[in-house]
């Protein structure tokens, strides 16, 4: 699933959770983000959970397929990180310029201005996103009620 509308942006939208891709997915058909052919979207899905190998892929749950459709691209975090936990790693400041080409390189972002519609600011992976995305407009979504209350940070 790899399709490339006419806008000249990317936007990455980060989930945890299947209720967190519906939660976006309600947002996109809502036109909160712009109309399908406004960007590249790219649903990129982190596996939080104490060890993420034993638990379940979030690709593999009943009824992602019918919330990945909304998107351009899904992406695997953990792969990316590897041997990181997504749920605790944030880059050095050092690497992260690095980590910016290689990331831009990988998920063929090109030039295109970045957006980041992430789960919370406070919290990796939404913490290494904004740090290696410094130039990146972001959106912080709620899927739950304690993301109404102050944050940690």
């Amino acid at each position: 699933m790899h399709h490339t509308p006419s806008g000249s942006r990317t936007r990455i939208f980060e989930v945890s959770t299947l209720y967190g891709a519906a939660t976006l997915a309600a947002a996109l058909d809502a036109g909160l983000f712009g109309p399908r052919d406004d960007g590249r979207r790219i649903l990129l899905v982190s596996n939080n959970a104490p060890i993420p190998e034993t638990a379940a892929q979030l690709p593999e749950m009943p009824g992602f397929d019918r919330v990945a459709g909304r998107f351009d691209r899904v992406l695997d975090y953990n792969r990316e990180i590897s041997p990181y936990h997504p749920g605790t790693w944030v880059p050095k400041p050092t690497d992260a310029i690095l980590l910016r080409r290689l990331l831009a390189r990988q998920w063929e972002l090109g030039d295109d201005p970045v957006e980041l519609v992430v789960e919370s600011v406070t919290a990796a992976p939404a913490k290494a996103l904004t740090e290696i995305f410094t130039d990146a407009d972001v959106h912080v979504y709620a899927d739950g009620l304690m993301s109404y209350g102050p944050t940690r940070d």
